[in-house]
């Protein structure tokens, strides 16, 4: 796929990953039971789609999926975050949370073109670690589905 293509897939996945996140709050008022499995699901699908396909059809089904993923499971790992640790983590723990989340971003291209190098060029190598991570998101997040779960306050 050609730079330019793939350049403007990837400014779609962030403007759709906003507008998903914009409306977090509506979204997690109608799907609280399943809204901890939307991200790792849409990351592994996402993962899955990039990694094993070379037809624009299934890039765009990846970018979209990732951008479900980003738009959904930062706003639920924040909100979960603070109810679950109380008004302490809104000036102790939030600030490093956006900090990882940035560098995450920022630093990701500087290690997957070393890594997909170190492993003889295999270009899929971060998508591959992509899954694998997902996997581990998906598996922790059925192990943890009470503590992940956002209760209303007659449930709690």
């Amino acid at each position: 796929v050609a730079l330019g293509i793939m350049t403007l897939l990837m400014a779609t996945r962030d403007a759709l990953a906003l507008v998903i996140d914009l409306n977090y709050m509506r979204i997690a008022r109608h799907n609280r039971q399943i809204l901890p499995y939307v991200a790792p699901i849409t990351f592994l699908i996402g993962f899955a789609a990039l990694a094993y396909s070379t037809q624009i059809g299934f890039l765009i089904i990846g970018i979209v999926c990732l951008a479900i993923a980003n738009g959904v499971g930062i706003p639920q790992l924040n909100t979960v975050v603070a109810i679950r640790g109380g008004k302490d983590v809104v000036t102790s723990v939030m600030p490093y949370m956006s900090i990882a989340f940035f560098l995450g971003e920022f630093l990701t291209p500087f290690v997957v073109r070393p890594t997909s190098k170190l492993l003889g060029g295999f270009d899929t190598a971060p998508y591959v670690v992509g899954i694998i991570i997902a996997c581990i998101f998906l598996i922790h997040t059925f192990v943890c589905r009470n503590f992940l779960t956002i209760q209303k306050e007659d449930e709690q």
